[in-house]
């Protein structure tokens, strides 16, 4: 009879919609980069878990409490996994500005490929494009040109209480959104990342949470410490809980730290950095 009862299942309040002043495109980009600008390195360390599909279409879930993330302005990364106790590295991703890779030590397999800004690239089946990563990062700064490419376009959601800005870019047929962020409203944070493929197509939807200040100085900017991502592409999902977030850690980010591990890093490479299909949806 419970299924028949009104009060059994309360509803969920409603959420209070938001009706008051809102900043424009130009202050909303001022306010972002008075947090971002602030940020010229990171490392993180702590926990991930990973949900990847293997050859056979089969998804393995793959998870460590040893976790590295470094990055360096504009688009260096470093990511590595392991597990305190198991003998080998379980993942690393990189891109050091030229080359990108995805390596799977125990496995003995890695993509890797080379960026070509002058048009979309197809990164084949990599599991974590680490491009992609840098995105959900949400630290770099905003082109204060709102006219130039990546080009913003700024809408405001009244229910969500988030400013919402899709970023446009242009080809030589179309103009095609690239990714949309969501910031909150009071603090101007950033709380989700979408990025798009040349056909509007979802390749990443990632939540970001958890906001702490680097070197755990109040004054210092925030970077959120939990991470949500899924590569719709790819079928692959990544959790990141970060532990401890500073600006670096000794000397650590250097030159070294992005270096690419080489072609022949891994018993089976696959090269994806081909011209991107721009073919109309199915």
């Amino acid at each position: 009879m419970c299924f028949f009862c009104e009060g059994c299942f309360p509803k969920p309040p409603p959420k209070t919609r938001y009706d008051g002043p809102t900043l424009s495109l130009p202050e909303l980009v001022s306010g972002i980069n008075q947090n971002n600008g602030r940020i010229k390195t990171l490392w993180a360390s702590g926990s991930f878990d990973v949900w990847v599909q293997n050859e056979k279409k089969q998804t393995e879930h793959v998870d460590g409490d040893k976790l590295t993330l470094v990055y360096r302005k504009p688009n260096e990364l470093k990511m590595a996994g392991e597990k305190f106790g198991a003998p080998d590295r379980l993942f690393d991703v990189g891109s050091n500005g030229k080359q990108f890779w995805m390596w799977f030590p125990i496995k003995e397999t890695m993509w890797w490929g080379e960026y070509h800004e002058d048009s979309p690239m197809s990164y084949g089946e990599i599991p974590i494009r680490p491009d992609l990563l840098i995105e959900v990062l949400g630290v770099n700064d905003l082109n204060p040109d709102l006219l130039k490419a990546p080009v913003p376009a700024m809408r405001f959601n009244n229910e969500e209480d988030a400013y919402m800005i899709d970023f446009h870019i242009v080809l030589d047929d179309r103009m095609v959104v690239q990714k949309e962020v969501w910031y909150d409203r009071k603090t101007l944070l950033p709380r989700s990342v979408i990025c798009y493929d040349p056909n509007g197509r979802i390749s990443l939807q990632a939540d970001l949470s958890e906001y702490e200040s680097l070197n755990g100085d109040a004054s210092a900017p925030k970077v959120a410490t939990r991470y949500a991502l899924q590569f719709l592409q790819t079928h692959t999902k990544l959790v990141l809980k970060l532990r401890e977030v500073r600006d670096r850690y000794k000397n650590i980010p250097n030159d070294r730290t992005f270096r690419f591990p080489g072609a022949n890093a891994a018993g089976k490479t696959y090269k994806v950095d081909e011209p991107a299909a721009q073919q109309p949806l199915q």
